[in-house]
């Protein structure tokens, strides 16, 4: 198909963009051609176009006028001045997160808050609203409706955030000792004395994976110590001996090791330095980031597969998106160099933000797979604290549940490699 959009407008390569996102969700081969009568299918401001454009909705990012309610009203549907939706300026709006640019009421980490966005006001965070904009636009454009439906069975990919190795003798002793388990405590303190502590269980959790035949990824910190009254880096330090073989293993084994980018003034490229590993991967410690600014940093440091973006207030799709995208660049007018796979499920999130149950965690999970079982591949965050008979107890059950559901359902599972193969498209 050889495409048209309007030259030397402030909607020209977004568009583009937006377009090739689309196409690549919908396997459409395509070429874009700088001559109008060239053209089977035309986007521009005409009344023959083949698809409308919300001129205002482009004036307004533009001049940097981000806030979802200037577009969404009684939908999150961006329309023209006479009302029809424009699925693409709504789908670019969407899949980079632009609600969250330049937002200063922020959390007290300094995080974009669950409670601002535009999921939470239309209770849609479970939605692939991206994925339905790319649907409507085949069904409601005459010159689309020969594009074949392009359904992938949804996949998925595993995480754990190292924050702590060495907090089992104190968060799971006082665990044990209120309940009288002084059997319990010792064996802690041992493990301790013996430079084993109980949360350097990487092996546990390879074990358990490998009996489904899935790999994950360990995301470290470099940087030890408290921050502030709420922040603290890890307990562990990445030099020492015990930590050095753990990585080692980790990738002997052929699962992967990522950065876990701590809460410092450092910038990325020196964290990655630190680390002394080659690493392609990222996840913000806390999910503390601001956008575009991070975005820019993530591409500045040469990580190609950056896995941040989720809500810890809230499971579902930060982005309204379920398949990893390449992230745009509002400034500079083009794609950024890395993947963004958004993440989706948080052991954390149930259990400190929204006070699920434990028992009740991958059945809340399970049912969100199952609302999306076509076009997504979901990002799975468990902490390996989380894995524990202790302070803990019953989130490994939870996550084994997770696994079992995966297997049963022949999903793919994803590394962090496999998933920038697939899906980065190198500028």
């Amino acid at each position: 198909m050889k495409v048209y959009v309007e030259l030397n407008k402030n909607f020209t390569e977004e568009i583009k963009y937006i377009w090739s996102v689309f196409a690549g969700n919908k396997g459409v081969e395509y070429s874009f051609v700088e001559a109008k009568e060239e053209a089977d299918f035309v986007i521009d401001t005409s009344p023959s176009s083949d698809l409308c454009i919300a001129e205002s909705f482009w004036n307004n990012i533009a001049v940097k006028n981000y806030f979802y309610g200037n577009f969404f009203v009684q939908d999150c549907l961006v329309r023209t001045v006479d009302g029809r939706p424009d699925y693409l300026a709504t789908a670019f709006y969407m899949i980079n997160s632009i609600q969250e640019f330049g937002s200063t009421d922020l959390d007290e980490i300094g995080r974009f808050k669950y409670a601002n966005s535009y999921q939470y006001k239309f209770g849609n965070i479970e939605q692939n609203l991206v994925q339905e904009c790319f649907d409507k636009l085949i069904d409601e454009t005459p010159k689309l409706k020969t594009i074949k439906s392009f359904k992938v069975k949804s996949g998925f990919c595993l995480s754990h955030d190292i924050d702590s190795v060495n907090g089992a003798f104190l968060q799971d002793g006082l665990f044990a000792l209120k309940r009288g388990r002084v059997d319990i405590f010792l064996k802690l303190l041992f493990n301790v004395v013996t430079r084993n502590p109980d949360w350097l269980n990487m092996d546990k959790i390879m074990n358990m994976e490998d009996e489904y035949s899935f790999k994950s990824t360990f995301y470290w910190l470099v940087n030890k110590g408290t921050v502030n009254k709420r922040m603290t880096n890890s307990d562990y330090d990445i030099n020492s001996k015990v930590i050095r073989r753990k990585l080692d293993y980790v990738s002997s084994k052929g699962w992967e090791n990522g950065l876990h980018k701590s809460v410092s003034t450092e910038r990325m490229s020196e964290e990655i330095e630190k680390l002394e590993l080659h690493v392609i991967g990222n996840r913000y410690h806390y999910l503390r980031f601001t956008l575009p600014n991070d975005f820019n940093e993530i591409e500045k440091s040469g990580i190609l597969f950056d896995t941040s973006l989720g809500f810890a207030e809230a499971y579902g799709f930060r982005n309204s998106y379920g398949l990893p995208f390449q992230p745009y660049s509002c400034k500079e007018r083009r794609k950024y160099k890395f993947i963004e796979v958004p993440l989706n499920i948080m052991d954390g999130t149930f259990q400190r933000y929204m006070k699920v149950p434990c028992e009740d965690t991958a059945n809340r999970a399970i049912s969100f797979f199952e609302k999306n079982k076509e076009n997504c591949l979901f990002s799975v965050l468990w902490h390996n604290t989380f894995f524990t008979n202790y302070k803990y107890a019953g989130y490994l059950n939870e996550y084994k549940k997770i696994l079992e559901y995966f297997y049963h359902s022949k999903s793919k599972c994803f590394t962090q490699q496999q998933i920038i193969n697939e899906y980065l498209i190198k500028q």
